[in-house]
């Protein structure tokens, strides 16, 4: 009996913490509705850094209203980035965002930029993403939405124009 007890203790223990686990990622949905018009959301009224640049995307409704997730952005030598994950019409999409110091690039990021410059795409670990740098070439994103259906295509266009005239 004695034996037992500290058994049953440590089952209750574990059924009751697995509970509060989550299931997976849970994604955010994004909507075409209520989309605010470019002209009313003004890129002056952000910072020029990381933060900035997503709350700006934000409030254009292209982003959930969520914390990214960091990530190791100096793998491609940037000062910081971080990745979005959520649904848009049904489809998966995952947007992460980078950003560089442009007066101090270190060998990763100046390969990195000059690889989306020339190619629309940078090489990580032996895979080939596309990626696509900001008009002021401060910033990069990766956005993937592999949907072909038609308002995905246009959403995607519509961040991408967002997203390269930021702070130009």
């Amino acid at each position: 009996m004695k034996k037992l007890l500290p058994i049953i203790l440590c089952a209750a223990i574990v059924f009751s913490v697995s509970g509060c686990v989550s299931r997976g990622p849970q994604l955010t949905s994004l909507s075409a509705d209520n989309v605010p018009k470019a002209d009313s959301v003004k890129t002056d009224d952000y910072k020029d850094n990381l933060d900035g640049l997503e709350d700006y995307l934000k409030k254009r409704a292209f982003l959930p209203d969520m914390d990214g997730t960091e990530m190791s952005y100096d793998m491609i030598g940037a000062k910081a980035g971080h990745r979005y994950m959520f649904t848009f019409n049904g489809s998966s999409v995952t947007a992460e965002f980078y950003e560089y110091d442009l007066k101090n690039l270190n060998s990763e990021a100046k390969t990195t930029i000059e690889s989306v410059k020339k190619n629309g795409n940078f090489e990580l670990l032996g895979m080939t993403t596309e990626a696509t740098l900001s008009d002021n070439g401060k910033y990069l994103m990766v956005y993937t939405d592999n949907s072909g259906e038609e308002l995905n295509t246009t959403r995607k266009s519509d961040v991408l124009k967002a997203f390269k005239e930021y702070k130009k």
